[in-house]
């Protein structure tokens, strides 16, 4: 049975209570036996709270413009870039000179260690399908591997340059490069020339690895092994 909020149910022999500041009406007894009596709004409370909420003063708000995609994607890498040094200035030690910077370098040379922050070195050999040809004669196609992968550098600057310019302290550059390969001879088949079969010398890579580099020249490298 749904009952309205204005209204107070007694029973038909109890005693009525007498809301303060409320004029009551005349009692009229229901059906079911209660005696419903029905009060006006004109509660101290009532008009407190009409006063307030006349007193209340609205103030135009303007809705800024939306922003465009490049500025949601400067904010998002300004954002990002906060982030980023926190982290670092966290768990980053800054070295206090450059003599213990040279020790460190030369400490996570000798022991291939890197910092969590940075992503680590590898290089790998993939397999590819390399297609050997000749003049007159038919193609063959042999396994082969090429390297690729992240390695290392290092750059010191000196703290003063004999010149006025951008002198190492120590400087130190890795490569993705073979280290282990077999010189392997393909014979392929020449019908048009004589002799009929004639033999080529590939360079088969069997491993790849991060090897510092002494010079400019990679060959002078290979010449030497």
């Amino acid at each position: 049975m749904l009952i309205s909020s204005n209204y107070l149910l007694l029973p038909a022999g109890g005693t009525p209570i007498v809301n303060i500041g409320v004029v009551e009406q005349s009692p009229t007894t229901s059906s079911a036996g209660y005696i419903q009596y029905k009060v006006e709004n004109g509660s101290v409370f009532d008009e407190i709270a009409k006063k307030a909420f006349i007193s209340l003063h609205s103030e135009p708000y303007i809705e800024p413009p939306l922003l465009t995609f490049d500025q949601k994607r400067l904010k998002w890498l300004q954002r990002y870039m906060r982030k980023q040094l926190k982290a670092e200035k966290k768990g980053k030690k800054v070295v206090s000179s450059p003599k213990e910077a040279l020790q460190q370098v030369n400490q996570e040379v000798s022991l291939g260690r890197l910092d969590d922050s940075r992503p680590a070195a590898h290089c790998d050999g993939q397999i590819f399908k390399q297609r050997i040809r000749m003049d007159g004669c038919l193609s063959k196609v042999v396994h082969n591997r090429f390297c690729h992968g992240t390695c290392s550098s290092y750059f010191i600057p000196r703290l003063r340059p004999r010149k006025l310019k951008l002198d190492a302290m120590f400087q130190s550059c890795s490569v993705c490069r073979p280290t282990e390969w077999d010189t392997v001879e393909v014979k392929l088949d020449c019908p048009r020339k004589n002799p009929k079969e004639l033999k080529r010398k590939v360079i088969k890579v069997k491993k790849c690895k991060c090897i510092a580099l002494n010079g400019n020249n990679l060959e002078s490298e290979e010449d030497v092994r």
